[in-house]
Formats: structure tokens, C-alpha cells, sequence
């Protein structure tokens, strides 16, 4: 069994699209493992709120109630606020960007200790690097490798 499925994580939401579809047989194995140990998912604030939106976009029931059973929400709250503006500004600083959201979702994680699932590595490892120049860590787990 994986070092990551063992350590409580927030699972981002390119990972939990992939969760609620079932169509990935490792992130459905991972997914699997990862309630067996835990009792659910944790996911950010922001997450429920990229779901919805994604959703409703796209004409589709967001059916965010059966999903919200499952997990877990972290808040934004100042800490978090404060930590995604200084990931941002040592980004930005590099000349480099981030998604707007994934900040948030990078400092939710580093605050609460927790491993990121996700597939979106490109946009999180410059938030990574920015983590290590703060003195924090962004531990990145991608379910579906």
C-alpha cells in the first residue's frame, strides 16, 4: 500500500472528478484504500464551489449533496488566506503564474498537513517551490499514476 494513501490528504478537484466517475481503476483502488483507512475524503471549501460552478456550466445536476456525505471540508480561513497570498507572491516574484484557486487549495493542504491528490502537478509544483522558499512543505500525490 502507498506511503499516500496512508497520510490523511486533500484531494483536489481534477482528483475528485475522477473519484466520482469511477472510470480510473487507480484512482478508483486509491479512492478505495484511501476510505478505508481515513472514513472519507477531505476536500477545500473551494473545492465544492469549482464542482458546483463546473456543473451548472455545463448544464449538468451537480448532485454536490452525495459527494459533500463522503467528505470532509477544510475552510478558507485567514491562515489559509494569508499563506495563498504569500504562495502567490513568491510565484509571481519568479515571473511564473498560478490558477487563481490553486493557491488556496495549495495553502489548505500545507496548513492542515495534508498530502494533494492531484493530477494537475504543473500548476502545483511552481506552488511547491514557493512552499519551500516560505519554509513550508506541499507534499503532491497524484492518484492516478
Amino acid at each position: 500500500m502507498s506511503a499516500a494513501i496512508l497520510q490523511p490528504a486533500l484531494v483536489d478537484t481534477d482528483t475528485l472528478h475522477l473519484v466520482a466517475r469511477g472510470t480510473d481503476p487507480g484512482v478508483r483502488a486509491r479512492a478505495r484504500a484511501y476510505l478505508a483507512i481515513h472514513g472519507q475524503l477531505t476536500i477545500s471549501a473551494l473545492a465544492a464551489y469549482e464542482w458546483v460552478a463546473g456543473h451548472v456550466r455545463v448544464g449538468r445536476e451537480h448532485g454536490f449533496a452525495r459527494l459533500a456525505e463522503l467528505c470532509e471540508q477544510l475552510p478558507v480561513d485567514a491562515e489559509v488566506s494569508e499563506l495563498a497570498g504569500e504562495l502567490v507572491g513568491c510565484v509571481e516574484a519568479q515571473g511564473l503564474r498560478s490558477g487563481a484557486l490553486d493557491p488556496v487549495i495549495a495553502a489548505t493542504a500545507i496548513v492542515h498537513d495534508r498530502v494533494l491528490v492531484t493530477r494537475d502537478r504543473r500548476s502545483f509544483e511552481a506552488l511547491r517551490g514557493a512552499a519551500q522558499t516560505l519554509g513550508r512543505e506541499l507534499e503532491l500525490s497524484d492518484w492516478t499514476g
